[in-house]
Parts: C-alpha cells; sequence; structure tokens
C-alpha cells in the first residue's frame, strides 16, 4: 500500500486506474511495486537467500508448476515423491511463511510469491516433468469424473496418452464430480496455461486431453477461464501439423490427433458462444484431423458440429448428411446417447426441409411412438 501511495503521489495525473491497469499485467506486476528504496521483490530476494537449498527448490518448483493453489496430493506429483514426504516439505515452506494452508490439505502462494519464484533460475527439463506429473494425475481424476457426468460416452476412455496414475479420492455420482471441479478448476486451468506459457509442445496432448474433460463443467465456479486457456492451446496445437522435418507416421498421428482435440474444443467454444462460422471453421479442420489420425470418437462430435452450425445457417441437406455420419460412428462405438442426438438432430433438419422420411428417421432413438410425437409437425402437402 505504501508503494502505490507513493507512486500516485509522485504522479498527480495518474487515477487508481492507472495503477490498476499497470498491475493487472502478470509480467510486469512486481516491477510496478516499486518506488525508490521500497520494493516488494527486494523483500522476497532477501529472505529467499537466507533459504536452505531444499526448501528454495520446492518453493521455485511448486510456484513455477503448482501456481496458487494446490493439494497435498498435487504438491506430491510436482515434487515426485510420496505424500508423507511432500507433507513434511510443505510443513517447511509453511514455517517459513512461503505457504499457508488453507484448508485440511489444501495450501496457497500468494500470487506474488508465485511471480518471484518464476522469475528465478530453475531447470526447465525438471520443471517439464513436474509440470508433467501433476497434468497425469488431475487427468486421472478428470476421467472418473466425465464417466460420471457423461455416463457410456466412450470420449473418456481415449483421454489420455497413456496409463495414467492412480485417481485419488474417489468420485462416485455426479454431485462429487461437480465438487471436485468447483474445488480444483482453477488448478487444472492454471497447468494447462503453464504448458502455452513454457512452449511444453510435449504436454499439449495431455492438457488438450485434460480440458476435454472438464468442459463438461464449464458453467461450474473456478472455470471462468476454460475458453480463454482452450482457445491458447488450440492456436499452440495447430502448429504441430506442420513439421519442419522427417517425421514417423506415428508422430504424424499423434500430431494430428492433438490438433484435431484442440480444433474441436475450439468448435465447442463456438457453440457455446453462437459464433456458427467458427463453429464450421473449426469443426471442419477437426474432421479433417481426425480422419487423418483416426480418432474416431472427437471425429463423430466434430461431425456433429458441423450439422449444427449448417443447420444454424438452414443448409439442411448438409446438416443432414453430418447427423446421419455422426449416428453411424456413434453407432459403431456404442455410444447410445450420441447415436441418440444426432439421429434426432438429423430427424429436426429432415423436417424443417419438408423431407418426408422424418418419421422413419426418428423411429431408433424415439421407438414405435414416434409417430404420435411428430405427425402433428410434418409439414402439409
Amino acid at each position: 500500500m505504501r508503494i502505490v501511495a507513493s507512486r500516485l503521489t509522485a504522479r498527480p495525473h495518474w487515477t487508481l486506474r492507472s495503477i490498476v491497469d499497470r498491475l493487472d499485467d502478470e509480467r510486469r506486476r512486481l516491477t510496478e511495486l516499486r518506488a525508490g528504496p521500497l520494493a516488494v521483490e527486494a523483500v522476497f530476494e532477501v529472505v529467499h537467500r537466507q533459504f536452505v537449498p531444499p526448501l528454495a527448490h520446492d518453493f521455485v518448483l511448486l510456484a513455477s508448476v503448482a501456481g496458487t493453489e494446490f493439494t497435498l496430493r498435487e504438491a506430491a506429483a510436482v515434487l515426485g515423491v510420496d505424500e508423507d514426504v511432500a507433507e513434511a516439505r510443505l510443513d517447511a515452506l509453511i514455517d517459513a511463511c512461503l505457504l499457508e494452508e488453507t484448508f485440511t490439505r489444501r495450501f496457497r502462494i500468494h500470487e506474488l510469491l508465485v511471480l518471484f519464484g518464476r522469475g528465478l533460475q530453475r531447470d526447465q527439463a525438471e520443471e517439464t516433468a513436474a509440470l508433467d506429473r501433476l497434468l497425469s494425475q488431475l487427468l486421472a481424476t478428470a476421467r472418473t469424473a466425465f464417466a460420471c457426468a457423461a455416463s457410456g460416452d466412450p470420449a473418456g476412455d481415449v483421454l489420455g496418452w497413456r496409463r495414467l496414475p492412480d485417481p485419488g479420492p474417489p468420485i462416485t455420482d455426479l454431485r462429487s464430480a461437480r465438487d471436485w471441479v468447483s474445488r480444483t478448476g482453477h488448478t487444472v486451468l492454471a497447468a494447462c496455461a503453464r504448458v502455452a506459457e513454457l512452449g511444453a509442445a510435449g504436454l499439449l496432448g495431455t492438457a488438450i486431453d485434460l480440458l476435454l474433460a472438464m468442459g463438461l463443467f464449464a458453467a461450474e465456479p473456478g472455470m471462468r477461464r476454460l475458453d480463454a486457456i482452450t482457445r491458447t492451446l488450440a492456436e499452440a496445437a495447430a502448429d504441430t501439423r506442420a513439421p519442419t522435418g522427417p517425421i514417423s507416421g506415428r508422430c504424424r498421428r499423434a500430431r494430428f490427433r492433438t490438433a484435431g482435440r484442440a480444433e474441436f474444443l475450439h468448435s465447442t467454444i463456438a457453440l457455446r458462444t453462437g459464433t456458427y462460422a467458427d463453429v464450421e471453421v473449426h469443426a471442419q479442420r477437426a474432421v479433417t484431423a481426425a480422419t487423418v489420425s483416426g480418432d474416431r470418437v472427437i471425429l463423430q462430435q466434430a461431425l456433429s458440429n458441423r450439422g449444427l452450425a449448417a443447420h444454424q445457417r438452414h443448409d439442411y441437406p448438409f446438416a443432414i448428411r453430418c447427423f446421419d455420419r455422426s449416428a453411424e460412428l456413434a453407432r459403431r462405438l456404442g455410444h447410445h446417447s450420441g447415436e441418440a442426438t444426432s439421429r434426432l438432430n438429423a430427424a429436426h433438419a429432415r423436417l424443417r426441409s419438408g423431407a418426408e422420411l422424418v418419421l422413419a428417421a426418428c423411429e431408433p432413438p424415439l421407438g414405435d411412438d414416434c409417430h404420435l410425437r411428430f405427425a402433428e409437425r410434418l409439414p402439409q402437402r
């Protein structure tokens, strides 16, 4: 407060909005909190020089990777140790006033300390490995939450590149899934944003899969930045399709898999915001990439998004083709709710276009009573 007051006094033409706008930029926040001999960063540097090396190492790694809020389990993943060892090391950080325990086994580092820690010298390879462990831990739990929110959706079975760690605390129903998202959403988004900040291309696939799993919970507290972070990762993933040198077939498929999922996420955001031209652009790219990579789950959902965009612009024949392809893929995947949704969407497009076969198209998802539900809505000829 003294620093802010001093800067405002020395600059009478500044308003409170002027200093707020300057402090809003994380990259320059610590620099802005300096006025003559007064500087927040200088205080942190004095304290940091007094740390013993293990304590300094843990602080820098947690600040860089975990960010401002995390659980004991997540801290253990970042540090690469079991929870008992991690708890002892976190206690040392609490005693040094670098960390506070907000709830049982939940911890917080002040955002200014996080910015200071990220500005210190660190081992980039170790940092990337720690972020990989954290993302894998979060994805393991997010898959369980996804399964509770979207029972029967095969997307949950294909999230993740490899065998994931134990998902941790049990999530047994939708309520517990939403509770977990509300508590952990900030950590998830911060970890995914860190992938983009570090330029960790090797972690893009895991981060995008994590955002796919969290997409069902976009309206939950703690998920406000989901769309912005998804766009950032989608843009980064778009570059992975164009390697500069020779590449194996397997790596090529992996690159297209990541890019296709990112484009699908981008199209889903556009659906939420009602920008249907963007839905078509990104869903078309997702269809192309998913076809190349053989990612049938994403192909099925991207086709559905293309159908919705076509329906919105009244291109009903194209919408019907997209929905029919999506329904057939869903049937092959055993995704019954996805098949029913696509068939109903196709039936609605046929109804709007005046097609005579609308009732036959409705029968698979609705059963024998579909004639009673739709007969009155058929256009009169």
